[in-house]
Protein backbone atom coordinates (compact mmCIF):
# COMPACT_ATOMS: atom_id res chain seq x y z
CA UNK A 1 0.00 0.00 0.00
CA UNK A 2 1.67 3.13 -1.13
CA UNK A 3 0.03 5.34 1.81
CA UNK A 4 1.57 2.66 4.35
CA UNK A 5 5.11 3.06 2.36
CA UNK A 6 4.71 7.02 2.63
CA UNK A 7 3.77 7.37 6.61
CA UNK A 8 6.25 4.70 7.00
CA UNK A 9 8.95 7.75 5.53
CA UNK A 10 7.33 10.12 7.78
CA UNK A 11 7.13 8.42 10.68
CA UNK A 12 11.17 8.14 10.47
CA UNK A 13 10.53 12.25 11.07
CA UNK A 14 10.23 12.63 15.04
CA UNK A 15 9.10 15.80 14.51
CA UNK A 16 5.63 14.84 13.15
CA UNK A 17 2.87 13.63 15.80
CA UNK A 18 1.28 10.57 14.76
CA UNK A 19 -2.21 12.15 13.92
CA UNK A 20 -0.30 14.48 11.85
CA UNK A 21 1.17 11.36 9.70
CA UNK A 22 -2.22 9.74 9.82
CA UNK A 23 -3.70 12.98 8.06
CA UNK A 24 -1.25 13.19 5.45
CA UNK A 25 -1.89 9.72 4.15
CA UNK A 26 -5.40 10.23 4.09
CA UNK A 27 -7.16 8.64 7.46
CA UNK A 28 -8.63 11.05 9.18
CA UNK A 29 -8.50 8.66 12.58
CA UNK A 30 -5.07 8.65 14.02
CA UNK A 31 -6.42 5.57 15.95
CA UNK A 32 -8.03 3.40 12.48
CA UNK A 33 -4.30 4.72 10.67
CA UNK A 34 -2.71 2.82 13.53
CA UNK A 35 -5.08 -0.02 13.20
CA UNK A 36 -4.66 -0.15 9.39
CA UNK A 37 -0.26 0.48 9.50
CA UNK A 38 -0.42 -2.44 12.33
CA UNK A 39 -2.56 -4.94 9.99
CA UNK A 40 -0.01 -3.70 7.24
CA UNK A 41 3.13 -3.98 8.90
CA UNK A 42 3.10 -6.31 12.39
CA UNK A 43 3.70 -3.14 14.88
CA UNK A 44 1.52 0.34 15.33
CA UNK A 45 2.96 3.43 14.15
CA UNK A 46 4.88 4.15 17.72
CA UNK A 47 6.52 0.71 17.77
CA UNK A 48 7.52 0.73 14.16
CA UNK A 49 9.16 4.41 14.86
CA UNK A 50 10.80 3.51 17.96
CA UNK A 51 12.72 0.45 16.74
CA UNK A 52 13.73 2.61 13.04
CA UNK A 53 16.47 4.82 12.76
CA UNK A 54 15.31 9.04 12.68
CA UNK A 55 16.00 10.20 9.80
CA UNK A 56 18.10 13.49 9.50
CA UNK A 57 15.98 17.02 9.68
CA UNK A 58 15.12 17.57 5.19
CA UNK A 59 12.62 19.36 3.64
CA UNK A 60 9.71 16.86 3.80
CA UNK A 61 6.72 18.35 4.85
CA UNK A 62 3.44 15.56 5.48
CA UNK A 63 1.67 16.58 2.98
CA UNK A 64 4.58 16.37 0.44
CA UNK A 65 3.67 13.78 -2.42
CA UNK A 66 6.99 12.04 -4.20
Amino acid sequence: NCRIRRAMELLAHPRYKIYEVASAVGYGDAKYFSNVFKTATGMTPREWRMVRPARPEQSDSPGQKH
